[in-house]
């Protein structure tokens, strides 16, 4: 799959029920993408309703170019938290050529082969 001038989304505003699980985005090609990878519990940062439950999301081989250097952004709830995340093969650079960054709260998780590097996760 292509992705042009989109990106891929996970996001859960605070204060829902129920949960977010067994997800999976593979094998996507990113060209200028807005958001490459993001999943975002705290939508609102003003709430401080608990989020909905994120669990079991996988992002494999995931790699083209980001429009802006903050490539991977896993922000999720305190209370809630988001739990077996997965990135594997992830390669997502700047269109200009500037070296990207992640970001993350509260994520439980794995990263191997991550580029940008994902400080909050375990690596293989």
């Amino acid at each position: 799959m292509t992705l042009n001038n989109f990106h891929v989304l996970c996001s859960l505003n605070q204060g829902g029920q129920g949960y977010a699980r067994k997800i999976t985005f593979k094998d996507i090609i990113l060209m200028e993408a807005t958001n490459p990878v993001i999943i975002d519990q705290q939508y609102n940062p003003y709430d401080n309703v608990g989020g909905v439950r994120v669990s079991d999301v996988s992002y494999h081989n995931v790699r083209g170019t980001s429009s802006s250097m903050h490539a991977i952004k896993l922000h999720c709830d305190k209370s809630v938290g988001c739990t077996n995340i997965e990135l594997k093969g992830i390669n997502i650079t700047t269109i200009t050529g500037k070296k990207t960054y992640a970001s993350c709260k509260n994520v439980k998780g794995v990263c191997s082969f991550c580029n940008p590097h994902v400080s909050c996760l375990s690596h293989k």
